[in-house]
This record gives structure tokens, C-alpha cells and sequence, in this order.
């Protein structure tokens, strides 16, 4: 009976020992998961706020309308004035007419004009040249070159 009950008191304690085992595991799991969904969460939210952000400033900025326009005209001047300064025969470019129908607002103040320009080679003959241009502007008159690209 003394047997019994050692046994029967082992089997008991070694129950709650692998009991309270499982629980620690299933709560070290638990806070695992958790603490990786709450970091998604996190960048889910982080994103989502820097999109939402750039989507007001976009609207801001589309608000004013006539400041818009004013700014995408200048934004496709200065685009024509970048590659007029890689062209052979500045002098003899044509443009084509309107601004906005080539100017894209990025965001950011940066502008993204996708045109072409004919102009005279070497050779002296009117070639038609189509670019890709990004220019950006820091809220004052600097305007800047990103990125300049010719396609034959």
C-alpha cells in the first residue's frame, strides 16, 4: 500500500511537472505569434500611413489647381530646357504643343515628362527624338534634373 501511494504521489507530481510544462511552452508559442502579428501589424500600419500621406499631399497639391498647372508648365519648360541642352541643333527643335498632355505629378514635387522633340541631326536632317524626363523642385525656383533618357 506504502508502495501504492509513492507511486500513485509520483505519477501526480510528475503530471502537474509535465502540466505546467505545457503550458509554458504553449504560452512561450503564444507570445512568439503574437509579438510577430503585432510586428506585421506594425509595418502594415507604417506603410499604410506613408501611402495615406503622400495621397493628402497629392490632393493638397491638386487643390490649388492654377498653383498645379503653374507648376506642371514650368516643370515641362525646364524639362525642355535639359534636353535642348543635349540636342546638336537647339535652334531648330519643335515641340510639341501642350504641357500637360506630357507632364505627370509624381509626388514629392517631382515631375515626370514623357515627350518627344523634332529637331536637326548633324546631318542637317528633322529627326524625332522621344525622351523621358525627371525633374524635381524644392518649393522655390531650383529646379533639378533626375534623370534624363532619349529613345531613338
Amino acid at each position: 500500500m506504502k508502495n501504492l501511494k509513492q507511486n500513485l504521489t509520483a505519477v501526480v507530481v510528475l503530471g502537474v511537472l509535465v502540466f505546467s510544462l505545457g503550458i509554458l511552452v504553449f504560452r512561450q508559442t503564444r507570445d512568439a505569434k503574437s509579438k510577430d502579428i503585432y510586428q506585421r501589424r506594425a509595418r502594415y500600419v507604417a506603410a499604410h500611413k506613408a501611402d495615406a500621406e503622400e495621397r493628402k499631399q497629392l490632393e493638397r497639391h491638386k487643390q490649388d489647381s492654377n498653383f498645379y498647372m503653374v507648376d506642371q508648365t514650368k516643370a515641362w519648360y525646364v524639362a525642355r530646357s535639359f534636353v535642348e541642352d543635349r540636342l546638336r541643333a537647339p535652334g531648330t527643335a519643335k515641340w510639341p504643343c501642350c504641357a500637360k498632355d506630357f507632364t505627370t505629378y509624381l509626388g514629392n514635387r517631382r515631375y515626370e515628362i514623357v515627350s518627344y522633340v523634332d529637331a536637326q541631326n548633324g546631318f542637317g536632317a528633322l529627326i524625332r527624338t522621344r525622351f523621358r524626363c525627371i525633374v524635381d523642385n524644392d518649393f522655390g525656383d531650383q529646379w533639378g534634373l533626375e534623370s534624363l533618357t532619349f529613345y531613338e
